[in-house]
């Protein structure tokens, strides 16, 4: 018999606001499926309480107009499924330790092994910069509760380099994308005087876009370059405002175009102009020296070359296919970037081989496996 598994998240995957995580939440379900074992999957959706089973969507309470009162019903009625499902292992994505938190999993503990997820460690640094009330006494919850729910967890699933977090073992994972969601690009670029950039994101500080940016004034501030390098910037965000607004005072209209939200074939028809994929260039913003981002590993999957700056032990450094850059706030190096994408055109094959590497190391069933095979020695 198959053993089950609920995977429960206060992500909204009808909001356009966090797509990214939306995308690696569907990942790991459909991986789970893959590698042997029923799920379920309890979730936000437009404000309605909805669990996933195989194809199937359930509703289970309309839409809430208090995003907050839609996380204590959803997370109210995992008791009752764990239940009735015999589940066998919650994998839940960590919303902080309040008091809604606690009471669930200290309630799960006695049904199922319980996993947390816990997507960026150390997250404190991320408090100093919030300034809404309710976000702050949350995170003055979790300060308060954070060592007290060792007794319910498990195992903590991870990014970072920690054995231990709050006194839990910790498994180090790396982001994995759903290799079968994401089209390899045939790059149609083919003009030799012009290099192409791309950027797809939630616009944060952490991203560093505004250093490409100021990396593209000091490029064109010695005058008209034999190569012209234009940067198409997809996505919205908080910075995303600030980055406009350099990009107007510095005069660079003609080279950076801002498209906002795409998907689909619109993204597709983008990504087949542009030769490379930039990802996070600031994590050093956050206190992240080692980082696995969820935008490199698909860029890898179209067969789009990248530029980072935050190491990533699923690249290694011998392979071709990536460029890192220096981890502070300085203007990047526009010239090497463009030495790096003519070294691409002039190897061809570099495409073909990143989504075969790809579809090889960095998919969710790996790293879902993983983290299975280390639960059930638990």
């Amino acid at each position: 018999m198959k053993k089950k598994i609920l995977m429960i998240s206060l992500n909204d995957i009808g909001s356009t606001v966090s797509l990214g995580v939306t995308k690696k939440i569907i990942g790991q379900y459909k991986a789970f499926q893959k590698i042997g074992y029923e799920t379920y999957n309890l979730c936000l959706d437009e404000g309605k309480g909805v669990m996933f089973y195989g194809n199937e969507k359930i509703v289970l309470f309309p839409k809430q107009v208090k995003t907050y009162v839609a996380y204590i019903k959803l997370f109210g009625m995992t008791k009752k499924i764990c239940k009735e499902k015999n589940i066998d292992v919650c994998y839940i994505r960590y919303p902080l330790a309040d008091w809604v938190f606690c009471r669930m999993i200290k309630q799960l503990h006695n049904y199922c092994k319980i996993i947390v997820e816990i997507p960026t460690f150390p997250y404190d640094i991320e408090t100093k910069n919030q300034t809404n009330i309710v976000t702050k006494f949350n995170y003055w919850q979790d300060k308060r509760n954070r060592n007290k729910i060792k007794k319910y967890i498990d195992l903590v699933v991870n990014y970072g380099e920690c054995n231990q977090i709050y006194g839990i073992k910790a498994l180090k994972i790396s982001n994995g994308i759903d290799i079968n969601s994401i089209k390899y690009i045939e790059i149609k670029n083919k003009n030799d005087n012009e290099i192409n950039l791309i950027t797809v994101a939630l616009m944060r500080k952490v991203h560093g876009y505004d250093r490409i940016i100021t990396g593209l004034k000091n490029y064109y501030s010695k005058g008209t370059p034999e190569i012209i390098v234009k940067y198409h910037v997809v996505g919205n965000g908080d910075v995303l405002s600030d980055l406009k607004e350099m990009v107007k005072n510095e005069q660079l209209t003609e080279y950076v175009k801002f498209y906002g939200i795409q998907s689909g074939e619109a993204l597709d028809q983008i990504f087949c102009h542009c030769d490379i994929g930039l990802t996070v260039l600031a994590g050093h913003r956050e206190g992240l020296s080692k980082m696995s981002d969820l935008k490199s590993r698909e860029y890898c999957a179209r067969g789009i070359p990248f530029v980072y700056a935050s190491e990533d032990d699923a690249f290694p450094k011998e392979e071709k296919f990536h460029m890192r850059v220096s981890q502070n706030d300085d203007p990047i190096n526009i010239e090497q970037i463009v030495e790096f994408a003519l070294f691409v055109r002039q190897h061809d094959e570099i495409h073909k081989y990143m989504r075969k590497y790809a579809e090889k190391n960095l998919t969710w069933e790996i790293q879902m496996k993983k983290v299975m095979d280390t639960i059930k020695n638990l």
